[in-house]
Order: C-alpha cells, then sequence, then structure tokens
C-alpha cells in the first residue's frame, strides 16, 4: 500500500493540472451518449453535508456537491462517453449472483490499473481534505449498471473481504449520474439515492447492497446508473 499524498514514490504521484492551465481543452472526451453542455460549468455549489445513523450504531456520511463542479464534469463526461472502456463482470458481489455489471478498475493490489488515473485526483484530494487525512488506497473501480425493468438488489456485503488482514478501513462511493438506483444497509431503511456529485462514506464493515436503475428517465436524463467505489485505509 501506498500513501498517494507522499511523493517519495514516483509510482505514487498523481499529474495534476499545472497552475492557471485549463485541462478541458487538453483533455478529448469524445462525443457524450448523454445531452449535457458541452461548455463546463463552473458555479460550484456549497458542500452539503448529512449524518445517519444505522440502527447498529455505524455511521453514514452524505456528503452532496463533493466536488467542485468543474472536476466533476470532466468525471461525468469522461464517463458516459461512448468510448470509454467498460468491462463485463458476470456478477455483481459473488459468482453466480445472477446478476452482472460492467467495470473499470483503475487501482487495487498496490498498482494503477488504468490510464485514466489523473481524472480521479480530486476524489482522492477531497477525501484527504474532508474524511481521512493522507488516505491510502485499497481499490478504486468503477461500475456501470445497465437499466433494468426490477431493481435487481444486490445481494448484502462489506468491500475489500479479500484482504488478508483485518485493518479498519472505508468505503466511499461516488455518484456520477441522477438515477432512481440507491444504495441500502442492512438491518436499515437508510437508502441513499443516486444523485450527481454526492459521496456517501461509511466503514468498510458496514453492510450494504446496491440496486439498478429502474426509471424512464426525463428529457437530459441517463438510463443506466454510474458510480466509483473507493476503498482507503
Amino acid at each position: 500500500m501506498f500513501d498517494l499524498f507522499r511523493k517519495k514514490s514516483k509510482k505514487a504521484v498523481l499529474v495534476k493540472e499545472p497552475d492557471g492551465v485549463d485541462m478541458s481543452s487538453t483533455i478529448k472526451t469524445g462525443p457524450s451518449d448523454f445531452r449535457r453542455s458541452e461548455t463546463l460549468n463552473n458555479c460550484n455549489k456549497p458542500l452539503h453535508i448529512e449524518e445517519h445513523t444505522l440502527p447498529n450504531g455505524k455511521k453514514v456520511t452524505v456528503y452532496d456537491n463533493f466536488l467542485d463542479q468543474f472536476q466533476f464534469d470532466m468525471i461525468f463526461r469522461t464517463f458516459t462517453q461512448a468510448n470509454f472502456p467498460w468491462y463485463l463482470n458476470e456478477m455483481v458481489v459473488e459468482p453466480n449472483d445472477g446478476l452482472f455489471q460492467f467495470v473499470h478498475v483503475f487501482y487495487t493490489s498496490n498498482e494503477w490499473c488504468t490510464h485514466e488515473r489523473n481524472l480521479l485526483v480530486s476524489v482522492v484530494d477531497k477525501i484527504g481534505e474532508h474524511i481521512s487525512k493522507q488516505p491510502i488506497l485499497i481499490r478504486i473501480k468503477a461500475n456501470l449498471r445497465t437499466h433494468s425493468k426490477t431493481e435487481d438488489a444486490s445481494r448484502l456485503h462489506s468491500d475489500c473481504g479479500w484482504l488478508e488482514r483485518d485493518f479498519k478501513h472505508k468505503t466511499g462511493i461516488l455518484y456520477v449520474n441522477d438515477c432512481n438506483g440507491y444504495t441500502f444497509f442492512e438491518g436499515s431503511d437508510l437508502k441513499i439515492q443516486s444523485k450527481e456529485n454526492r459521496f456517501v462514506c461509511f466503514d468498510s464493515d458496514v453492510r450494504h447492497g446496491g440496486t439498478a436503475a429502474t426509471w424512464d428517465p426525463p428529457v437530459g436524463k441517463h438510463r443506466h446508473r454510474f458510480l466509483i467505489n473507493f476503498n482507503w485505509y
């Protein structure tokens, strides 16, 4: 594991935008599948934080407007374009669970697995600013669950159960688009609705699950459910 914020190892350092340079003109996102303005919106909304307590005493914290609008728009446009690389995973939680999703792994097993890693530096920076100072990454994985006629709720699970040592770590989910899919929690009626630029955080031993989007979206909204999972110490 490495600390993303230390600069001793070149492997750990992400390339950030040079001061005063607008990278929107240099990053090629391709044509979007979504009716969104090609002009990036720099109007930032204030961060809103709401904390929920589960029946077992565990906390679930929801951050709305987590990223600056410019940062989030770059993520949104990249994920929803036609040529972003998604890979079929014929399960959602465990083999033979009867579900499927498309995934894109950014980081796992102590290394980056994608050329798109700089896209998420803003998210890790915000985690360090608001949640965990100097987070050490375990895994970053994006999920795309396609539209369904039924919710197709996943099985309850806790993240990174494959870790050989039982470290206390965190789970975070960044919701990329509005839809009626949601995250739910064991023994609780709490449902966290998918909403653009919403980030939810909880201890990784909290059992949770997710659903597909079933809605008939209004004009300008996407049918499918896009999100990014973060796990860190």
